[in-house]
């Protein structure tokens, strides 16, 4: 792992304990941040994540205040930049909550025997040249009131980083899950 791209990539989550202090969801994006104040701090919504890699910085807005935070990117093989974020996400947060590999058509994921009964199917019939078969490999986290979705298009070889407020986007998620 390279080494600058763990403090550079990932910065701190916390879980705030009293309801005054915003929730951070990643570098100094909040929970509850205004549209005007992180088009400020982010005016090229991109980010330079060390070690040659950068991200596309994309947050979601419900009445013009920050509850959703995506980083996304593309990876040269072999796809170090993803590697690395993988890596630097199972250290910051340890043990994923989930791990689950795909394979999605274009339409639907499918998972487990329904991936390899679609994928032996697919090679008996005629070749379709215009869908495309992606393996995708999804990673879930969660830490205090955040969902952090690691997303890896092996196919596309993209990558994606996803920081939810559990309490706002998904309010069914529990510390059971």
């Amino acid at each position: 792992m390279h080494k600058g791209l763990l403090p550079l990539a990932l910065v701190a989550l916390s879980s705030t304990a009293g309801a005054q202090v915003p929730q951070k969801l990643w570098g100094n994006v909040f929970v509850g941040m205004s549209k005007e104040a992180f088009k400020a701090a982010y005016p090229s919504q991109q980010v330079d994540l060390g070690n040659g890699c950068h991200a596309a910085i994309r947050p979601q807005y419900d009445h013009k205040l920050v509850f959703e935070l995506t980083l996304f990117g593309e990876w040269d093989d072999p796809f170090t930049c993803a590697e690395d974020i993988r890596k630097s996400l199972l250290t910051k947060y340890g043990q994923p909550r989930s791990e689950e590999l795909t394979i999605e058509d274009g339409s639907s994921p499918l998972v487990g025997g329904n991936a390899k009964r679609y994928i032996r199917l697919r090679q008996l019939a005629a070749p379709d040249a215009n869908r495309t078969l992606d393996e995708v490999s999804t990673i879930t986290w969660f830490t205090g009131n955040t969902l952090i979705t690691l997303r890896l298009n092996h196919t596309l070889k993209t990558w994606r980083v996803r920081y939810q407020q559990a309490s706002i986007r998904e309010p069914a998620i529990t510390d059971k899950m």
